[in-house]
């Protein structure tokens, strides 16, 4: 990152500005420049964030004294100049919130990508079936019903009764993921019920329905409710975090 401090003079008066560049993920460092002082004080960020007023985690890492991604520094004292001006101001403030966020957003998206290439229920199991199992979990891969099309990987809880091994429904966690086969003509629409993909604000007025754009659902029964996602990666990792907190044997 860049760094240089441009007295300007405007009206009779030296406002003192610092100018930052920052490598980010593009090929050419984003330029940050600062206004004002104390409450007034402000960063300013090139990246596609900033150009959106938001604090973004250049601003912030920059505010905390993290110079990792600094491309050059001069004059030597800017950083310590920095901390002078941004003493008091709202974006000092926000900076360490700003960055717990974006550290908690890697750490997710490492969790996640552990997943990448699990397109289908099948290749779910084949990873982790065996694991599932020595957990302690009844693991079931089935096809959904009618009308719906794809399959779920259930998890059922088991306990043992003298030499039995008897499976129970509570606690259940399931793992869907349903293909967009879906035919408008297949589903009785005088039901009053919604088919499945299909979202209640994306009908319109002629009463034709879109095919709803979450393929993946999880559903657990602790708390008799389901979470649908886009991205398969998500809902494995979302599917994972129910697992570790449910129990899956009682004695």
């Amino acid at each position: 990152m860049a760094l240089c401090c441009l007295p300007k003079a405007i009206a009779g008066h030296i406002l003192e500005s610092l100018t930052f560049y920052v490598q980010g993920s593009g090929k050419d460092p984003y330029k940050i420049t600062t206004v004002g002082s104390g409450t007034d004080f402000q960063l300013n960020c090139s990246c596609p964030a900033g150009r959106s007023k938001v604090i973004c985690k250049h601003i912030a890492f920059l505010l905390q004294g993290d110079v990792t991604n600094m491309v050059s520094c001069s004059p030597a004292g800017a950083m310590a100049r920095l901390r002078v001006l941004s003493a008091n101001s709202m974006q000092l403030r926000a900076a360490s919130s700003v960055i717990d966020r974006n550290l908690a957003r890697q750490k997710m998206a490492k969790a996640e990508s552990r997943h990448d290439g699990l397109d289908t229920i099948e290749a779910v199991y084949e990873a982790h079936g065996i694991e599932l199992s020595r957990a302690g979990w009844d693991v079931r891969v089935e096809p959904l019903n009618f009308p719906r099309k794809g399959y779920t990987l259930g998890l059922h809880g088991s306990y043992r009764r003298g030499r039995k091994t008897l499976i129970y429904v509570s606690p259940s966690i399931s793992l869907i993921k349903a293909t967009e086969e879906f035919h408008q003509e297949e589903w009785d629409w005088s039901s009053g019920d919604l088919p499945p993909f299909v979202m209640s604000s994306e009908s319109n007025a002629k009463g034709e329905w879109k095919l709803r754009p979450y393929p993946w659902t999880v559903k657990w029964d602790a708390a008799k409710k389901t979470r649908s996602f886009r991205n398969g990666p998500k809902a494995i990792e979302f599917f994972w975090e129910c697992v570790r907190k449910t129990k899956p044997s009682k004695e």
